[in-house]
């Protein structure tokens, strides 16, 4: 199941991303706001607190702003969803282990969250 909107509201705090999977689609330029590409975040989201049946996040039209580098088997753990002219920003902070943490932060057209 597909939902059209960034509801996660409860949070994924605990949920491990354990894949990404970007893809680039021919688009016609033309079209007044064409999907030109997608970042999809695969959680394991058992353990978070809230949000279980989450299974990943799909970011249409992204651009990663910063971080990324070590998302992979990363536990999310908090995060922040801003929108700017219609442009969304999602920052994310990551735990890595007990002392070490970082931050993802993407811009988006539209979300979609797989159940």
């Amino acid at each position: 199941m597909i939902q059209n909107n960034a509801n996660w509201v409860q949070g994924l705090c605990d949920s491990e991303i354990i894949d990404i999977r970007k893809e680039d689609y021919i688009y016609d330029y033309r079209q007044k706001t064409p999907i030109r590409n997608m970042l999809e975040l695969i959680i394991d989201s058992n353990q978070a607190m809230s949000g279980t049946y989450v299974k990943s996040i799909r970011f249409y039209n992204y651009k990663i702003i910063s971080g990324g580098e070590e998302i992979i088997h990363s536990w999310w753990y908090k995060d922040e969803i801003s929108e700017n002219n219609g442009l969304k920003k999602l920052v994310l902070t990551l735990r890595h282990s007990k002392d070490k943490c970082s931050e993802f932060v993407v811009t988006f057209d539209k979300v979609e969250i797989v159940k």
